[in-house]
């Protein structure tokens, strides 16, 4: 059986940060930003019920900003530890999916998978990548450069057919 679509994917760590930014990163952001605005509330009010110290506010404020400046370099050496430490990445960075009518299989020098789209977690779309969601943190990362332009109208068809919308 000939495949529809043959597409080849590339692991490198820039796709990696990207993948991990577009499925946990925006949340992750958005969280930061509400514990650092309660934090300044907080020290706010325990600065006006007391004595208002200009300084002890400017420290405050410097103290969360370099917290949150740690919690991000932090975050972004956590995703080169996980990167790095599986070795399928580093052995066999390209691997060929290739898409048929009912499933889409793929093959690198050390391993085979095959997906029913039916099995298929979610499909998630960027201005530069598809993001095959096989689970919830486990997927295929598709460059659009790499695609064809006909593949686009495809994958919109496998949204359908995927368990989550």
């Amino acid at each position: 059986m000939e495949p529809l679509f043959r597409i080849k994917a590339t692991n490198t760590l820039e796709e990696y940060k990207h993948w991990n930014f577009e499925l946990s990163g925006k949340k992750q952001i958005i969280l930061m930003l509400v514990l650092y605005l309660l934090y300044a509330l907080l020290i706010t009010r325990y600065l006006l019920l007391y004595k208002f110290n200009p300084q002890l506010y400017a420290v405050c404020m410097l103290f969360m900003a370099v917290f949150l400046l740690f919690l991000f370099l932090y975050k972004n050496k956590l995703i080169k530890t996980v990167y790095y430490s599986n070795g399928a990445n580093l052995k066999c960075p390209i691997a060929e999916v290739s898409f048929y009518e009912q499933f889409l299989e793929i093959n690198n020098e050390r391993s085979y998978s095959k997906f029913f789209y039916e099995d298929i977690y979610t499909i998630k779309e960027t201005k530069t990548n598809y993001y095959i969601m096989t689970a919830l943190n486990q997927g295929i990362i598709l460059l659009k450069s790499d695609c064809p332009p006909e593949f686009a109208p495809f994958l919109q068809s496998l949204k359908f057919r995927s368990r989550k919308p």
